[in-house]
């Protein structure tokens, strides 16, 4: 799995501009630690680029991008993504977007993970602040075009 989160009761946590790639069988999980689950727990994710792969151990089936075990009142509350590659449900939230980002090589010495021209993540992300970044995770200046990108990187 790409993410593993380990929740506490009352746990909230909040993905934020990520770019996640896997070939497990999951992109992000969570389950409950010390003390479970009391009903509180929030998990939120706006600005991201989940891409799935093959599932190494099951080639024949992709990644799911959520698995959630143990907390009932608990899913992923997520907005602003692009999703592609990934088996069941890509689309949560009503920005989300399910088309390829056009991220890569996904191999090699050139890996890539900076959105390619014509992706879909570029500007078209939630503006600077609150809990959008102002820089991006190579420290750059959000944004550099007409508006913030979804994933790690701002691509120009």
């Amino acid at each position: 799995n790409t993410l593993s989160i380990g929740l506490m009761a009352g746990t909230r946590l909040a993905l934020t501009n990520n770019t996640l790639f896997g070939n497990g069988d999951v992109l992000i999980t969570a389950e409950p630690r010390v003390g479970g689950c009391d009903g509180s727990e929030r998990l939120t994710a706006r600005n991201n680029i989940f891409l799935g792969g093959k599932d190494h151990h099951q080639p024949s089936e992709r990644s799911a991008l959520s698995w959630i075990g143990g907390c009932s009142s608990l899913s992923l509350d997520a907005d602003y993504s692009v999703t592609y590659g990934v088996k069941g449900t890509c689309k949560i939230g009503g920005h989300d977007t399910c088309a390829d980002p056009k991220l890569g090589p996904l191999s090699g010495h050139a890996y890539g993970m900076v959105p390619k021209d014509g992706s879909p993540a570029i500007d078209t992300g939630l503006k600077v602040g609150g809990a959008v970044p102002g820089l991006d995770f190579n420290r750059q200046k959000r944004p550099k075009g007409k508006g913030v990108d979804r994933g790690a990187f701002e691509a120009r």
